[in-house]
């Protein structure tokens, strides 16, 4: 299928099949979201080099996130939340350079964050590890779009590994000693 722009097969009982279309170069969006799907995500992703959104939550995916997604720098929409992926978000993530959406959680995501993310100018909806309480927020000086639809701050007080805030207070708490082993990603007040 060397001419196929959009793949929509969400909703359905499938089990795998999700690399086979790896090789369809013309893909502009691919929905396999809500299956069974029990494949990994392969390294010859990053040949879809016209893929702009990739819909693959509530399935069965395991393995870690292959670097070469990141060489979608067409892609805006990515959500994988609701799987079995596991180990670090790549370290070159901030490639990306048209993401609106990242969506990892519910899954084995460790941290750090990279720092990368920092490049991501077009990112409104963010979401990597656990669940927490969203705010509406101005952002910090190196995003330039007004707001988040969604921002989420991450601490080891919230039982989570990776983002750190460097101002006193947030949420009306006062920053506490445990906070600090977490790696600092945001600066600035939210």
């Amino acid at each position: 299928l060397a001419n196929l722009r959009v793949a929509n097969l969400s909703q359905n009982q499938l089990t795998s099949g999700l690399n086979v279309f790896n090789n369809c170069t013309k893909l502009e969006r691919l929905l396999l979201h809500y299956n069974q799907l029990q494949d990994q995500i392969l390294p010859s992703i990053g040949q879809l080099k016209r893929l702009k959104l990739l819909y693959l939550q509530n399935n069965r995916v395991y393995g870690s996130l292959p670097a070469e997604v990141c060489n979608l720098s067409k892609l805006e929409f990515l959500n994988l939340s609701h799987n079995n992926l596991r180990g670090c978000i790549p370290d070159n993530i901030g490639q990306l350079s048209s993401l609106q959406s990242l969506l990892l959680h519910q899954n084995n995501i460790i941290g750090p964050v990279p720092l990368s993310i920092k490049d991501l100018q077009s990112l409104r909806d963010f979401f990597i590890f656990r669940p927490y309480p969203a705010e509406f927020s101005a952002p910090t000086r190196k995003f330039s779009k007004r707001y988040f639809e969604r921002v989420y701050v991450f601490g080891p007080s919230a039982g989570i590994n990776s983002m750190h805030w460097t101002y006193p207070t947030v949420y009306g708490r006062e920053k506490d000693p445990s906070d600090e082993q977490s790696v600092t990603l945001f600066t600035g007040k939210l």
